[in-house]
């Protein structure tokens, strides 16, 4: 999805997260925008924020020192005027904890692991508030010293604005009439609220002229229709006067709505289609395993009655019969990575032993074509938080393939080094790169990237060697639910060369 975010480089964003790599990924996708400083913990964050000028943070919540919540009851009894926008970028996802942090005064909550579009989205809205209100603030500085001046500049803002002194209603603008369908000039704000059908507790703050950042809520016109608001409040230079500002949201509320009925429709959609998958997998599983079975119990008895030639059928029906299992378990496994339903279980795990279990599982194979392999493995590497059975999985595919299109007696290589990320979005991250090689023919420079496509296998090879077309379109979707990159490439002395890296901390 394309977004357009305000470009500011003046404006300055606070990333406070104790995580390097989510430091480093935010720093990525915010700096090309605006200006970024960090803050490894809470502590820092306020130092910072009292040291530096400060537009808008992003706010981690699981930090040493002070956590997030405490940052944002320091940032409010500090009483910053206007108050500094806060999102809150956690992977904490509970109602209670999301509700806390608006209680503390968040200003928005984005959950990890979250959409890059969706996050420079909500960001842009924010940067363009903060610089609305400052503008408000520089424009409104003399409207209480001429009330020409002040109609002149409430008039030529979109929003619906009052100005008020001691509680109440000195003017306000076209568009607030237009919104409303009344003059509320010289009216109590008490019963301006009452009239709108606000919250008591709104009125109380507006009277007692006390800072509040925004509320949404609902009113009601002068004709009877209801209304979603955003009100914001805005201090000008004299002590009693206040300018608030009245948005209509009605339209993003109903928005809103009908994406939470649509994702509620998705969600019965999708989990209609994960139960399906998971009868179809019993249903078309457990007749294969029955034919797999007879036909090695046939073999056997055969074999015992020394009839070779009835032998080499039951053979060639389990042969078959494994080659068709084969074919469902892709199927099955590509439709559920489709469907986005697959679980994943990240855990730290040494990948070289994650490769050594799935050699030892292809080492028969390799001696019937007399093949080697030589592994070349970077010293000391740490632990990689993956999925240890799925990174299994691509370890399988991508062996199998060295093995299947090498001709008998070659050598098969596999490296593990430590590297960065190479490409976006997480350029520059650390991660550990696995490449394996073989002596075969190697793949056409113009079919280097449509062999992960589903069904599609290299033309140098659909003809001689069979398989399903699926285990690298199934790697490449593992591999990018690891946040990483895989790739397919030619040795300058023959053969092809697979290459995936994973981020070793595991950015999801």
């Amino acid at each position: 999805m394309s977004i357009n975010p305000v470009e500011n480089k003046n404006f300055q964003v606070l990333i406070a997260d104790d995580n390097a790599v989510n430091r480093a990924i935010l720093k990525k996708l915010v700096s090309k925008h605006y200006s970024v400083i960090e803050a490894i913990n809470g502590q820092e964050c306020i130092e910072f924020v009292q040291a530096h000028q400060v537009d808008i943070i992003l706010l981690d919540i699981m930090m040493p020192v002070m956590d997030g919540f405490d940052v944002l009851k320091t940032l409010a009894a500090m009483n910053y005027k206007p108050s500094i926008p806060v999102i809150v970028v956690s992977s904490l996802d509970r109602q209670e904890d999301i509700e806390h942090a608006f209680e503390l005064g968040a200003s928005d909550f984005i959950t990890k692991p979250f959409k890059h579009w969706e996050l420079l989205a909500r960001l842009s809205t924010h940067v363009r508030l903060r610089e609305r209100d400052k503008q408000l603030i520089k424009q409104t500085s003399s409207v209480v010293q001429s009330n020409i001046y002040t109609e002149r500049i409430l008039g030529s803002i979109p929003e619906g604005l009052l100005a008020v002194h001691r509680g109440y209603v000195r003017s306000s603008n076209n568009s607030f009439k237009q919104m409303f369908g009344f003059h509320p000039e010289k009216m109590d704000i008490a019963d301006l609220v009452a009239q709108l059908e606000l919250e008591e507790i709104l009125s109380n703050m507006v009277i007692d002229c006390e800072w509040f950042k925004s509320y949404e809520t609902h009113a009601i016109t002068k004709s009877g229709d209801w209304l979603y608001v955003s009100i914001s409040q805005l201090q000008i230079f004299m002590e009693e006067d206040r300018l608030l500002l009245i948005t209509d949201i009605t339209q993003r509320k109903e928005s809103d709505l009908a994406l939470v009925r649509a994702r509620e429709v998705a969600e019965h959609a999708n989990l209609a289609k994960s139960e399906f998958l998971a009868n179809m997998s019993h249903e078309l599983r457990t007749p294969m395993h029955g034919i797999l079975s007879f036909s090695n119990l046939g073999s056997e008895l055969l074999e015992e009655r020394d009839e070779p030639s009835l032998a080499r059928y039951f053979d060639n029906i389990n042969v078959s019969g494994q080659r068709l299992l084969r074919l469902l378990n892709d199927l099955l496994d590509l439709s559920k990575l489709e469907a986005d339903r697959v679980d994943y279980y990240f855990q730290p795990m040494h990948i070289e032993h994650i490769y050594q279990s799935a050699f030892t599982g292809l080492e028969a194979l390799m001696a019937e074509k007399n093949i080697l392999c030589e592994m070349v493995c970077a010293d000391a590497l740490p632990k990689v938080i993956c999925d240890s059975e799925k990174i299994n999985q691509v370890f399988v595919n991508l062996l199998s393939n060295a093995i299947k299109f090498s001709p008998e007696g070659k050598k098969i290589k596999l490296q593990i080094l430590l590297e960065t990320l190479p490409q976006p979005p997480f350029f520059g991250v650390p991660c550990v790169t696995v490449s394996v090689s073989d002596e075969g023919v190697g793949i056409p420079e113009s079919e280097l990237e449509s062999v992960f496509d589903e069904f599609v296998q290299s033309s140098k090879t659909k003809s001689s060697a069979g398989g399903t077309g699926l285990g690298l379109a199934i790697s490449k979707r593992i591999i990018d639910g690891h946040s990483g990159v895989i790739k397919a490439g030619n040795n300058e002395t023959g053969g092809a060369i697979f290459t995936f890296s994973i981020p070793i901390e595991g950015v999801h």
